[in-house]
Parts: structure tokens; sequence; C-alpha cells
């Protein structure tokens, strides 16, 4: 076993195309931390901008719907009797939006001197008074689903961020707003945020790609396929090859991406508190509602590496499947390209509360949806449902390689 192992490890390596393959994904990691600098110096001006153009489009509306309001008080009691629903919904829009125009705008003059720590305890009160405002709001009727939906948001995002600044004032801890905040333990954290993963599971599939089926293309499989007792050792080793080569790679990245930062930025916080969903250890399928715990930085972490590790173990397994049923590397990576894409649709398309965040299995790419507790998804039925698959698709495709019949595939 160990014989084969090593001999499938130095022919990985031996190939050119994984050799570029590996050394695209260094490049990735290079370009992730390029980019995410970039966003940290940008972070400061466009939140700014962003609480401004709130305040002013809140401010706007306000104008409006007072406007609106005064025009109705002019009509006689009967007509207002026929309008009474409107007018009592821009009454209760009114009380909103005079909150959130006044509490943006202060959201980003308090910004602006940030690093101060009297100005960053004041901005993660007017942070909480916004959120406040908005979830008091939304449980008097005055905002709804739909108000929210249009601004890419839900009522649990707005409980989240709540819950956050919260815990945050209570216990006089410094507010980093910008996640961009460039150090060795957040370059990690910041792997796992946006489709990264997802690219990441990408570059692994095309490397477990050939493992099974370059025998078969290359005809060495009648030396290697040909000899019946050995059938399980050689799927087995395959399978240990592929993994060790997923998880080294993984490994060593972050490794590099942690080094390097640490030398030009500094180690960071790893106990800095992250809020996350209170059902992270609990297998669930319903929704959140409301509910959020605090960990730190470091566990955060772990739990990020794990996922990968479970979706790692799902690729790798569903490439094993397809291979060993396909014998062609053609078929099996556009099959495979089309379940791993189908997640970046769902996730631009697909709302919070989409069922599809749950189910489907590469949606768990997307690990800071997964924990933050206001998409409908369950980190622990995540790592369940990618493993469990993983397994099954290990089980059916070690009966078909042992007792399939390589003689007759065509070269």
């Amino acid at each position: 076993m160990g014989k084969i192992i090593s001999y499938e490890l130095a022919k990985f390596f031996k190939k050119r195309k994984n050799k570029l393959l590996v050394l695209a994904l260094f490049m990735f990691v290079l370009a992730v931390n390029i980019y995410n600098y970039k966003l940290y110096k940008d972070y400061k001006d466009s939140f700014i901008e962003e609480y401004k153009q709130i305040s002013e489009h809140a401010k706007v509306k306000l104008q409006n719907l007072n406007n609106e309001l005064r025009g109705y008080s002019q009509w006689g009691e009967n007509e207002r009797l026929i309008y009474e629903e409107r007018i009592h919904e821009i009454e209760g829009m009114i009380n909103y939006l005079e909150v959130e125009a006044s509490v943006t705008g202060r959201i980003s003059n308090a910004y602006r001197k940030v690093e101060d720590p009297q100005w960053n305890s004041l901005l993660c009160k007017y942070l909480k008074e916004r959120y406040t405002n908005l979830v008091e709001s939304y449980e008097k009727g005055f905002i709804d689903d739909v108000y929210l939906r249009e601004r890419k948001s839900n009522i649990e995002e707005a409980r989240y961020y709540l819950y956050k600044y919260d815990y945050f004032l209570n216990n006089n801890i410094l507010l980093k707003e910008n996640k961009y905040q460039p150090s060795g333990v957040n370059s990690i954290n910041l792997l796992f945020r946006d489709s990264n993963i997802l690219i990441l599971v990408i570059i692994i599939a095309l490397l477990s790609m050939d493992i099974f089926l370059a025998p078969v293309l290359e005809g060495s499989y009648k030396i290697e396929y040909t000899y019946p007792l050995e059938r399980k050792s050689i799927f087995i080793a395959k399978l240990i090859s592929i993994l060790l080569i997923s998880f080294g790679i993984i490994i060593v990245l972050s490794l590099l991406s942690f080094i390097i930062n640490s030398m030009i930025f500094g180690i960071g916080d790893f106990y800095y508190p992250q809020v996350v969903s209170g059902n992270i250890n609990k297998l669930t399928l319903k929704a959140n509602e409301g509910n959020f715990t605090v960990i730190s930085l470091s566990h955060k972490i772990v739990l990020g590496f794990v996922m990968i590790i479970a979706l790692t173990i799902f690729t790798v397994a569903f490439i094993i499947f397809l291979s060993i049923f396909t014998d062609s590397i053609g078929k099996t990576l556009r099959i495979t390209m089309v379940f791993i894409l189908a997640a970046f649709t769902f996730h631009v398309i697909a709302g919070k509360e989409s069922l599809v965040n749950l189910w489907y299995p590469y949606m768990y790419c997307y690990y800071d949806n997964v924990i933050s507790g206001f998409y409908r998804s369950n980190y622990l039925f995540g790592l369940v449902m990618n493993i469990s698959l993983g397994i099954l698709f290990i089980f059916i495709s070690y009966f078909k390689f042992t007792g399939k019949d390589f003689l007759g595939v065509r070269e």
C-alpha cells in the first residue's frame, strides 16, 4: 500500500499540468491577499460614502413622505378614511426614516475618527441604534420583508448586527469594522470569504481529475488494473494520495499566507470575537430565528478548515465516482463544473432564506454565509451532508472499480 501511494504521489507531481495547477493555486492565494489589501485601503472612504448616501436618500424619502402626508391632511374626514391604511403606512415609515436619516449621518461622521477609542465607542453605539430602529420598525410593521429584500438584506441579518454591536458595547471591545484588516490570522480568515473556497474546490477537482482516468487514457491500465487481487489496494492508495495532496496543498497555502502577512503586518488577534449562528453546534433544518453566539477568530478558522475538509472529501469522491463511470476526462470535467458553478449562480440569484442554501452541497463553500445565522443554512448539517455523500460515492466507486473490466475500455 505504501509503495503504491509513493508511486502515485511521484507520478502526480511529475506531470506538467499538475505543476501548473498548483502554481495557479499559489498565484490565486497571492492575488486574494493583494486584492484584500486594496479593499482594506479603500474601505474607510467607501464606508463613509456609503453611509452618507444612505442618510441623504433617507432624507429625500422622508421629505417626499411628509409632503404626501400633508396632502392627505388637507382632505376631508371621509376622504381620509378611504386612505387610512396608506396614511398609517406613511406615518410608520416616517418614524423609521427619521431615525435612519439621522443615525446613518452620525455613523458616517464617526467613522472618520474610528481610530480614536472614544469615537470608536460612539460608532458602535450609533450602529446599534440603527439596527435597533430597524428591528423595532420591522416588528411594529413600519417596514416589511419586501423592503429588506430590495436592500439585499433580511430581518435575521439586522438581528445579527444588533446582537454584534450590543455585545461589543457591553464588553467594551474596540470595534474593527474594517474586515480586511491585514494580519497573519485574518489573512486565513479572509480566504474563507466570498467565492474563494469555491475556486479552491474547482482547482482540487481539476487536480483529482486524472487520478483514476490517466492510466486508462495512457494505456497503462493494462499493467495497473489487470490484477484483480490488487484492485482494492490500488483504489485505496489512489484515494489516499489525492486526499493527501489536497490537504497538503491547503495547509501549505494557509501557512504561507499566515507567515508572509504576519511578517509584514503582524500576527493579529486570535481571540477577537466573531458573532455566529447559535445553531453552529446543533444539527437542525430550522431557520436561525435570532439565535446568535460569540466565538473567537481562531475557533472560526478551525471550523472553516473542518468545512473545507468535508467539501474536499465530497469533491474527491464525486470526481472518482464520475471518472470510474464515464471513463472520460471531458465528461467528468463538464459534469463537475456544472455542479460547482451552479453554487455560484445560486449564490447570486437565490435569497438568504432560500432552501438551496441548506440542501445544495457546494453552497457550503460560502462559509461566512453558513455560520452567520442570517442565511437559511446549518453548519453541522453541511458537514454531515458533504461527508455522507462523499462516503456514499466512495462506497459505490469501490465496488465498481474492483469489478470493472478495464480490458474492454477504449484507449
